[in-house]
């Protein structure tokens, strides 16, 4: 039942993070608690995520920004 999968969820969930720009290999999976619910909000379970070619210039430091950096946000 629905009620089952939400009551079961993770306490945690993963990001894709980089610490310092250069090549794929300073990618990391990082787990991070989640965090409580605010007033009126929701919690989306989601089972798969991707990333986009701007998220490769990111990471490797040429579309600007700083890091750390989550990728796919």
């Amino acid at each position: 039942s629905t009620c089952q999968r939400i009551c079961t969820m993770s306490k945690n969930y993963r990001i894709a993070v980089v610490r310092t720009f250069g090549p794929p290999e300073n990618i990391s999976i990082e787990s991070h608690p989640v965090q409580p619910l605010g007033r009126g909000e929701i919690r989306v379970a989601v089972r798969t995520g991707g990333l986009n070619p701007v998220d490769a210039r990111r990471r490797a430091g040429t579309f600007g920004g700083s890091v750390p950096l989550v990728l796919g946000t």
